[in-house]
């Protein structure tokens, strides 16, 4: 598809809204929040979330500071 629409649904694990959604939803996006969601959480998000083509889980308000991901390496360098 050439264009995109992003929802932003409440919480998996507060209401239903996100399950019944996901039924008329190509794929889902979960956002976890660094330092407030807990592992156990997250994995039970998860696993509500897989049978409704989960793309993948995106890590909100890090405190990591680092090289964005390029490993030492520059662009334009040979």
């Amino acid at each position: 598809p050439s264009k995109f629409v992003i929802f932003d649904l409440p919480p998996t694990l507060l209401v239903d809204d996100v399950l019944v959604a996901a039924e008329y939803l190509d794929s889902l996006l979960l956002v976890a929040t660094e330092g407030e969601t807990k592992k156990e959480e997250l994995k039970r998000a998860v696993g509500l979330l897989e049978p409704h083509n989960l793309l993948g889980v995106v890590l909100n308000r890090s405190g990591e500071s680092g090289n964005g991901g390029y490993y030492d390496y520059y662009y334009g360098e040979d």
